[in-house]
């Protein structure tokens, strides 16, 4: 998976030009811990670097390392003459030799470490090379040399790369079969460490047990680490973790491969991209999943998936393909004998019929969807689909009845102790009260579901909440409020690469 990131209405690129030939002579000076570098040096190392401060840094630990140069009362001195001076033409053959110069056992050291990770902790350097007094002397080492530094020392003791660079031509060292093994011993490790905690590591888990080749235990973690992601509204992170683990599962041998897995994995992607707001991608994920079923054999996954299809028609303006697509799928949820779908093709009904203006037909579909959640005794989906009642009674300007409905509503959510569900009710309270007039309610009300929204970490409906705010205020003048409103709701797309439906 990669991700365009020019594509993002809030990308800016920032081009890093070069340092000047000063700037790249004070870098020298600094890591030299000299007064003066001569000048010829200065340029020679300048024109092979390009500029770049990272670069200049390993060339000048190389050469002190080489003992090309020594510095004596804070001038550097060559040994040796200008002409004489051999500098490496790229970065990696920098950080390659020095690695090259170290002790046997640093080396492994450093080898696995760059396998764990940027951060690596000590207890998973002890698990694997199992001597933990040449491990404290190694590192001591590495930190002189400049090539790690100690990132924490609790709740276990952990050291960092000073660069990705450095670990990852530390990682490229190894042969693959190397890789392979000792990202199968870290990942071990990891799981006899965390026994308690393993959600809290699913996502490193997933990578090495993946790069392991241990394709059952990286789908396991792998699908922990995205609906983790999710939870906490890292949509991105969740769909770029599901596009591996779809992955993974289809590398599985093939008695061990589950189709409906699959077909839930790539559901799980196709609603996130929804919520993201990538329809290309979504659409694609809907036809790959319909690739993968009979179409003349009406089964519960090859109806949900028409039903997001026909989800996707009503949210993109198609709306006879939609209604067509629910018709569909009403007929054969009930061919089935499965209520909940049937529910389902009504609300995606109602959903259609009520923009539309076919409000008797909405209000139909929405009785019959209530009638079905009376019949298995379902509170929570009595209330949304009450909340959905109310949302069409408020076209019709029946504004009380609707309000009655959606206090209902919010007395099942509250009795059940559903507190994140009150905050469509609460929307579509605050939008009668903004149509009566009555503007200062209105306001009250998205506060109040503003304020769920945050304390769940509902972070969609909490930028829906956000923007509504900000255009009742500055529908009352009150420009400061609703710039603050503004500002946090598009902060909060930045954060999460959202784009509205």
């Amino acid at each position: 998976y990669s991700e365009d990131w020019s594509r993002l209405p809030h990308h800016t690129a920032i081009y890093l030009t070069p340092l000047p030939a000063e700037d790249s002579s004070a870098i020298m000076q600094s890591v030299l811990q000299a007064l003066s570098v001569p000048v010829d040096l200065a340029e020679l190392v300048h024109n092979r670097t390009g500029g770049n401060p990272f670069f200049i840094e390993e060339v000048c630990r190389t050469l002190l390392e080489k003992r090309n140069l020594t510095v004596e009362e804070g001038h550097v001195v060559l040994q040796g003459s200008i002409e004489e001076l051999r500098l490496p033409e790229t970065i990696q053959a920098v950080i390659r030799a020095r690695l090259d110069r170290l002790e046997p056992f640093v080396l492994e050291l450093v080898r696995v470490a760059s396998v764990i990770g940027r951060e690596f902790g000590v207890f998973l350097l002890e698990h694997v090379l199992g001597d933990a007094e040449r491990i404290g002397d190694a590192l001591e080492a590495l930190q002189k040399a400049g090539l790690v530094r100690q990132a924490r020392v609790v709740p276990d003791v952990a050291y960092r790369f000073q660069s990705a660079l450095i670990q990852d031509v530390a990682h490229d060292t190894l042969l693959r079969h190397q890789q392979k093994a000792l990202h199968g011993l870290v990942a071990e490790a990891m799981e006899a460490r965390h026994g308690d905690q393993l959600e809290e590591y699913a996502d490193a888990l997933a990578k090495h047990f993946g790069h392991a080749g241990n394709w059952r235990k990286a789908v396991q973690y792998g699908e922990a680490a995205a609906e983790r992601a999710r939870s906490v509204s890292q949509f991105a992170e969740s769909v770029a973790m599901l596009v591996r683990v779809v992955d993974w599962q289809q590398r599985l041998p093939a008695d061990e491969q589950d189709e409906a897995l699959l077909i839930d994995l790539l559901l799980r992607k196709e609603r996130l991209y929804e919520t993201l707001g990538r329809r290309d991608m979504q659409f694609e994920a809907i036809e790959q999943i319909l690739a993968l079923l009979d179409p003349d054999v009406p089964t519960r996954h090859l109806v949900e998936v028409h039903l997001r299809r026909g989800d996707f028609y009503a949210t993109t303006g198609r709306a006879a393909e939609a209604r067509d697509t629910m018709q569909s799928v009403l007929e054969w949820a009930r061919e089935l004998g499965d209520q909940v779908l049937e529910r389902r093709a009504h609300r995606g009904l109602g959903f259609l019929e009520w923009p539309a203006g076919n409000d008797d037909l909405a209000l139909e579909t929405n009785n019959q969807a209530i009638e079905i959640d009376d019949s298995r005794g379902e509170g929570a989906e009595r209330a949304h689909d009450l909340t959905n009642f109310a949302a069409t009674l408020r076209t019709t300007g029946e504004y009380d009845r609707a309000l009655k409905l959606l206090q209902e509503a919010m007395d099942i959510y509250e009795g059940l102790g559903l507190s994140a569900r009150l905050i469509e009710p609460l929307h579509v309270c605050a939008t009668l009260y903004r149509e009566t007039g009555d503007l200062a309610k209105s306001i009250e009300i998205l506060e109040r579901a503003r304020d769920i929204g945050r304390a769940e970490a509902d972070t969609i409906h909490l930028h829906r909440e956000l923007g509504s705010l900000g255009r009742i205020h500055r529908q009352l003048g009150h420009h400061d409020a609703a710039l603050a409103a503004f500002d946090a709701a598009l902060d909060l797309a930045r954060r999460l690469c959202h784009s509205p439906r």
